[in-house]
C-alpha cells in the first residue's frame, strides 16, 4: 500500500482504469478498509506479509481461474 511515488491503491486504481489486469496486493497492512477497498478496484486477493506458497497459490489460482 506504501510506495514512494504513489500508494498501492491509487496505482492499482490507475492501472485498473487503462487495462484490465488481474491484480493480487501484498501489504503489510492488515486493514478491512484497505481489503475492501482493494477488492473493490478490482483486486483478485489481498494477502498481507509475510506471505508463503500456501497464500500466494491460492491466490494466483483464484486470479488464473477469473480468465475462463
Amino acid at each position: 500500500i506504501v510506495m514512494p511515488e504513489v500508494d498501492g491503491l491509487t496505482a492499482l486504481k490507475t492501472i485498473c482504469g487503462k487495462t484490465p489486469v488481474k491484480s493480487i496486493v501484498i501489504s503489510a497492512h492488515d486493514h478491512p478498509d484497505l481489503r475492501a477497498q482493494a477488492r473493490k478496484l478490482g483486486a483478485c486477493a489481498y494477502l498481507v506479509k509475510p506471505i508463503g506458497i500456501s497464500d500466494l497459490g491460492p491466490a494466483l489460482s483464484q486470479a488464473a481461474s477469473s480468465f475462463n
